[in-house]
């Protein structure tokens, strides 16, 4: 993350040249060993920040235009921050939807 950050307005018109260029490839996953309590060892594997950015660029992207076709019950899979908690949403649209009624998730 520091290493991003370093040289964070280089690296960002990097990256946008990369991706309306059809240029990005993801970099190669880190992966992190860690200790089990019981032994033996559990793999970590972690994105990129460059790779997370690209990828929450992607996201706001995508959410506005997919999130338009669909009821308000698919509202849950919608990763943008809203103060009231998804599942206090769903549960709403669930209680609007009516039977037999198609619901795309």
């Amino acid at each position: 993350m520091d290493l991003f950050e370093r040289s964070l307005p280089q690296r960002l018109t990097n990256l946008r040249y990369q991706l309306l260029s059809g240029r990005y490839r993801p970099d190669p996953i880190v992966n992190f060993r860690l200790p089990k309590p019981g032994g033996g060892y559990r793999v970590l594997s972690i994105l990129t920040v460059r790779d997370r950015v690209a990828q929450r660029v992607a996201l706001n992207v995508i959410v506005p235009l997919s999130s338009r076709n669909f009821c308000p019950a698919a509202l849950v899979s919608d990763l943008t921050a809203l103060p009231e908690p998804r599942w206090m949403r769903l549960k709403k649209s669930i209680g609007k939807a009516t039977v037999g009624r198609w619901m795309p998730t």
